[in-house]
């Protein structure tokens, strides 16, 4: 008998839905666990990502099922929870694996976060700072912002496209956008995109010419307590496996998932 675990966020149904899951679950011969070799998710693209952050050293093999909005990260529902169990009882799956990013944040203290969404330097109040980007030591620009989105292939559709970065569909990038506040009296308002490939160390200082406050986000979440002389980003050892269906394809994701935004 294959061991699953559930992770579900706490609002709407979805503490009924758990229960359904769990009876589905048992009909089918499989038992719950909390360190099951599949973690099922219940929720929206938030509650995944938390889900994640607690679990993704153990290796489980993740599966969304979505209940909130968007769902990019999820494939199934819970009209569609008997086909998944039916595919982990046969084993006709593949395993989509995703890169897990460290953000080293040093200064008095050193922090570190990880995140497979996106990673979000901000100020903590209003203005335009110099920040400057590093890559493998090397200096490559000094640019005005008030904040920088680092991005993976699976965050490129969230921050990072608000923040006029491009959709990416590739694994061995990551990339990182520059952003200054819309209709600001000293720079133009502009994005400055970079690209870089994932065998690189990315650092950034936010305040090369006078100390601000900063702030960081990963993967939604604030980082409490941040207080940073500069944050150095890269690719982990560590991957997250999600469980795909054979039919499922990630541009047909993104295409269908932006064709219910414009609804």
């Amino acid at each position: 008998m294959k061991s699953i675990s559930i992770y579900n966020s706490y609002t709407k149904d979805n503490e009924q839905k758990r229960e359904q899951l769990i009876e589905k679950m048992k009909q089918r011969g499989f038992y719950t666990s909390k360190k099951g070799e599949y973690l099922i998710v219940i929720g929206g693209d938030g509650t995944f990502l938390s889900a994640v952050r607690k679990r993704f050293k153990t290796n489980p093999i993740f599966v969304g099922i979505n209940a909130g909005s968007l769902g990019f990260f999820a494939e199934y529902t819970m009209d569609t929870v008997n086909h998944l169990l039916t595919s982990i009882q046969h084993g006709d799956y593949w395993l989509e694996e995703i890169s897990v990013f460290e953000a080293k944040m040093v200064g008095e203290e050193t922090t570190t976060e990880y995140f497979i969404n996106d990673f979000v330097i901000e100020r903590r109040d209003s203005g335009v700072t110099a920040m400057s980007i590093h890559a493998d030591d090397k200096l490559l620009m000094t640019a005005p912002a008030d904040h920088l989105v680092f991005s993976t292939k699976m965050g490129s559709t969230g921050h990072n496209l608000s923040a006029g970065g491009p959709i990416s569909f590739s694994d061995d990038v990551f990339q990182a956008v520059f952003s200054n506040p819309i209709y600001n009296k000293q720079y133009d308002e502009r994005v400055y995109p970079c690209i870089f490939s994932n065998n690189q160390t990315v650092t950034v200082f936010p305040s090369v010419k006078k100390k601000r406050p900063f702030r960081a986000i990963r993967d939604g979440q604030l980082v409490k307590g941040t207080d940073f002389d500069y944050v150095e980003i890269k690719k982990t050892p560590f991957v997250v496996r999600i469980l795909r269906s054979s039919q499922f394809d990630r541009a047909d994701k993104i295409r269908s998932s932006f064709i219910k935004l414009e609804k």
